[in-house]
């Protein structure tokens, strides 16, 4: 359940009106959208508690319950477009901070490349700058490999940039006590950008992290977790599919460590293993993956 919602109880207490009428409005008129938990209780949100709030003050004004409800209908359709038109703002400004990137990878202009990255970093989170912005732009970088000569070059100068700060940014963030992380590539596997960006999002989440790089032996892995008493590891795989025998290595890992492993990236493809955590390309629905299989508390 989301920490952003609450139950029925705590509802009556922030809007005064007690949990029976507020069934009853519900039934009635459908005017709330509660989220049932596993156990069927009904959990509402911070906008649950304006949208009663606007209705106790249309009544107060003397209008009756059926009028005060259509008034509510016509403020929710005028804050959904409201919501709709924010979110297509906030897209546009992500898709114009990537082409800044792109813009600047292609000329080969280190100085404008900073530039755009600190101006997303003092916008966003780090979890939104990773997600809508770096990722989007490594991607944009993969597809422009097949064609223009110098495609590959600007991957290893985006790369080689990113690589910098992502390093710095992690070594000078304050320490955590939370989980350990071990962050590595599978074996063959060269591009460590993702598992860096995922170690970044995971420091800020509160976990510790130990990267261990790219190419790394399956068999290495295990004295490293004993030895920091490890929580969790995650791999990354960018660009080689998983195939049968690193498969069963990954499970034997498993099996070996008892604890989860985790597998993100790309080209994960068709696994039938059970005992190997999917995490998939997807940054914040990795870390809430992440965050069920290693609790951070």
């Amino acid at each position: 359940m989301d920490i952003s919602t609450f139950p029925i109880r705590i509802l009556a207490e922030r809007t005064g009106v007690p949990p029976s009428t507020i069934r009853a409005w519900e039934r009635r008129y459908g005017i709330l959208q509660a989220q049932r938990t596993a156990c069927g209780h009904r959990h509402y949100t911070d906008q649950d508690v304006t949208l009663i709030q606007r209705l106790q003050q249309r009544l107060a004004r003397g209008a009756t319950i059926s009028k005060a409800i259509r008034e509510l209908d016509t403020w929710q359709e005028d804050e959904n477009r409201h919501q709709q038109q924010l979110q297509i703002n906030q897209d546009q400004q992500w898709q114009h901070l990537v082409m800044e990137l792109l813009q600047a990878i292609s000329r080969f202009d280190d100085q404008q490349l900073d530039r755009t990255y600190q101006q997303a970093l003092s916008l966003y989170t780090v979890d939104i700058v990773t997600d809508k912005i770096l990722r989007p732009t490594l991607l944009a970088l993969g597809e422009r490999w097949p064609s223009g000569a110098t495609s590959i070059a600007e991957e290893h100068f985006f790369s080689t940039y990113l690589r910098n700060k992502i390093g710095a940014r992690l070594h000078h963030s304050p320490p955590s006590t939370g989980p350990i992380l071990v962050i590595a590539c599978v074996p063959g596997e060269h591009h460590e950008l993702g598992g860096l960006l995922f170690a970044l999002s995971a420091q800020h989440a509160g976990y510790r992290v130990l990267l261990l790089g790219a190419n790394l032996p399956c068999d290495q892995i295990l004295p490293v977790v004993d030895k920091v008493q490890a929580a969790g590891v995650v791999l990354s795989v960018a660009t080689r599919l998983v195939d049968p025998e690193l498969e069963q290595q990954l499970d034997c890992l498993a099996a070996a460590t008892g604890i989860p492993i985790m597998l993100g990236g790309v080209a994960i493809g068709e696994m039938e293993s059970t005992s190997i955590h999917l995490l998939g390309c997807d940054f914040t629905g990795a870390m809430q993956r992440l965050v069920s299989l290693v609790p951070l508390h």
